[in-house]
């Protein structure tokens, strides 16, 4: 049996690689989102403790981040993937750790090297 559908969740470019690609193969290409990411609400910004590593796991955390925090202080900021690495510049941050393996136990052994006892 051939299957000439697909589903995917989350909205879809239409626009983009995938459903040019699909088109290409006279596949359809069905995209919804299936939940919503949006921040907790606070009357003000949050100030932050003092601290020297700050770790994002996805691109939402670190909009999020940006929006709801007021920095102060300097932070090393850890990751996971280059994703999520592009958006903290978006950010004028860098990061100074990337996690880029599948699974969560190999990221937190190699930040513990990179971090230290900090």
């Amino acid at each position: 049996m051939i299957v000439n559908d697909i589903f995917i969740s989350k909205n879809i470019d239409e626009n983009g690689y995938l459903k040019k690609v699909t088109k290409l193969h006279s596949i359809s290409l069905q995209g919804y989102p299936l939940i919503e990411i949006s921040p907790i609400t606070f009357d003000s910004k949050i100030i932050l403790p003092p601290a020297s590593w700050i770790f994002f796991s996805s691109i939402n955390t670190v909009k999020y981040f940006f929006e709801l925090c007021q920095i102060e202080s300097k932070y090393n900021y850890g990751c996971i993937g280059l994703a999520t690495s592009k958006e903290l510049l978006k950010y004028n941050a860098v990061a100074d750790f990337i996690g880029n393996k599948n699974e969560m136990e190999n990221v937190a052994e190699d930040f513990a090297v990179v971090a230290k006892n900090e």
